[in-house]
């Protein structure tokens, strides 16, 4: 994807048979800050949910390693814009189930999934994070189905239990 004549890598999956009535369903997925798409594809988005269309991204460099932003503004929005060009080009490329448009990450990726629930709500169906956070600038405007999964020695989590009262 080509976004501001930045170049964006990211690996699609997409299902090698016809689109149903209904379109395919779209899983974007993000990882952690430093690590690279080619480590995070191991989690096997695209072997769960075979009918769906997968794409891992690739973050850019922030301080020396690669990441995606947190809050609005950030980056001059550098990720919401890539995912606004990755939405647009999948419409025209492939027929997408509009109802079934998900977000995904792990960590520094978590923080960017709560930032498309906030500044995204109308795109996304669902979201999934992974031992992240949300931001204190990037609240959630609607109520939207989640999976959070932490562990109890994550030093994120106790933020995020503190907020749960707001975003379920």
């Amino acid at each position: 994807f080509t976004v501001e004549g930045t170049a964006r890598r990211a690996f699609l999956y997409a299902p090698p048979v016809a689109a149903p009535a209904s379109g395919f369903p779209v899983v974007f997925a993000f990882h952690g800050r430093g690590d690279v798409i080619e480590n995070f594809e191991i989690v096997g988005l695209e072997r769960a949910f075979p009918d769906a269309i997968v794409v891992y991204f690739q973050g850019l460099d922030r301080d020396g390693l690669s990441g995606w932003q947190t809050e609005r503004g950030m980056d001059n929005d550098r990720d919401l814009k890539l995912v606004d060009t990755a939405i647009a080009t999948l419409r025209q490329k492939y027929s997408i189930d509009e109802s079934r448009i998900y977000a995904t990450g792990f960590s520094n990726g978590s923080g960017f999934t709560f930032l498309l629930w906030g500044e995204r709500p109308n795109v996304f169906a669902a979201y999934a994070v992974v031992a992240g956070r949300m931001r204190p600038n990037a609240q959630p405007k609607q109520q939207k189905p989640i999976m959070f999964v932490a562990g109890v020695n994550d030093p994120q989590t106790t933020y995020m239990y503190a907020r749960a009262a707001i975003v379920t």
